[in-house]
């Protein structure tokens, strides 16, 4: 919710990258973001956003309260958006919070941040907050919707934003092709995580047993999952088991109708992306260095080819009232101030903390700037180019289905 630093941060990232392919290799390059919208809804990340603040105790306030604990267990794309009146009192602490800071700011340094500009920023971000609200039934339609709007209008990019749900629907050949190799794609994950550690590369991920599926079927009446263990296009029917003793006509679980009643697991989801999507590349953070190592393992060995994937760490580009308040913090280490100031920091240097943060003390426009001058430095055309893979889609996969 209000996403991170760390993932609104890789639009722009994806943008250079489109620009470098078709400058450089004359392809052009469609962006896509598709918004993973079939996971539970107690992840933290979708139900919490950190606003970092230096006063605070834990260096955040958190913005909490959209999704009931009853619902934790149901997907994401059916969780409704926040009350009005949650929203407001959000906005309140948000409003609190950047009062606090700027006075801190005032009363720690000789720096003075400019409040009118603050407050403008701060009227610009609610303004948007309120136009996803508005156009959005759903929570996950509501935090799509708010990035969008950063991302193509405040930074001009040119992404397309796609509930994954939604979309499943298309994936039939794709989903039978690589079910039907099911056992395959967990021995081979298995032995993958064994050959690492062999290497002296521990990595800490959760092997396969026989029992798990790599599917989840999705009920269509309570909208929770249990393990997919059906061929697609069967007509058996499944028992959910959330609602008691009741049969749930799963089905195929991939309709004709629109309507998508399966999800695929971490591992499926990626090879899908070869496979069905077939891209041609994407970004993303440095934590998802062990899996994407894991999966592209797995995919080699199956004879598909991964796409290259750019990983990086955000890291602070300009200084706000965290950064200002820590600096001035230094020589007391001891005190609270210090301390909170610190674990503020933290949440900013780990690229968890929410956009808003940089919304409401830069502004996105500047923001973009700052992070332009970022991506220069780091010379995206030779990333593109030292990728090693065959960028074109079309040399990939081609034993795959269509």
């Amino acid at each position: 919710m209000f996403a991170s630093w760390g993932i609104l941060s890789q639009f722009l990232f994806l943008e250079a990258a489109a620009q470098t392919l078709t400058s450089r290799f004359q392809i052009p390059a469609a962006q896509l973001y598709v918004g993973i919208d079939y996971d539970v809804a107690e992840d933290i990340r979708f139900r919490v956003s950190h606003l970092p603040d230096p006063d605070s105790r834990e260096g955040t306030i958190p913005l909490s309260g959209a999704v009931s604990p009853t619902n934790y267990d149901r997907v994401m794309y059916s969780v409704p958006k926040p009350t009005r009146d949650l929203l407001n009192r959000w906005l309140h602490l948000m409003e609190g919070s950047v009062q606090r800071s700027l006075h801190s700011v005032r009363k720690k340094t000789l720096t003075k941040m400019s409040d009118d500009r603050t407050y403008q920023h701060f009227r610009d971000v609610k303004a948007i907050i309120w136009r996803a609200y508005e156009s959005s039934d759903t929570l996950s339609e509501f935090n799509a919707i708010f990035m969008s709007i950063i991302c193509n209008e405040c930074w001009g990019c040119q992404t397309s934003f796609v509930p994954a749900h939604e979309i499943q629907q298309y994936f039939r050949p794709a989903y039978s092709f690589l079910l039907q190799q099911s056992e395959a794609i967990k021995r081979i994950w298995n032995e993958g995580a064994e050959f690492f550690a062999g290497q002296g590369v521990d990595l800490k991920i959760r092997r396969f047993t026989d029992s798990d599926s790599l599917a989840w079927s999705i009920c269509p009446l309570c909208f929770r999952r249990t393990a997919h263990e059906r061929e697609i296009g069967s007509q058996e029917l499944a028992a959910c088991k959330a609602c008691i003793g009741v049969i749930r006509p799963f089905a195929s679980g991939l309709t004709n109708t629109g309507e998508s009643h399966i999800a695929p697991r971490v591992i499926l989801d990626d090879l899908l992306d070869y496979v069905a999507l077939r891209i041609s590349g994407g970004t993303g953070y440095i934590g998802g260095a062990e899996h994407r190592l894991m999966v592209d393992y797995v995919a080699q060995r199956l004879q598909i080819e991964p796409a290259p994937e750019c990983l990086w760490t955000p890291r602070t580009l300009v200084a706000g009232p965290v950064e200002i308040c820590h600096n001035a913090s230094r020589l007391e280490r001891a005190s609270n101030s210090a301390k909170y100031s610190e674990k503020a920091l933290e949440w900013l240097t780990t690229g968890k903390a929410t956009i808003l943060y940089y919304g409401i003390y830069v502004g996105f426009q500047r923001l973009r700037q700052c992070l332009d001058k970022a991506l220069a430095v780091a010379d995206v055309d030779h990333l593109i180019t030292c990728s090693g893979n065959d960028i074109s889609p079309g040399q990939r996969g081609s034993d795959c289905p269509t």
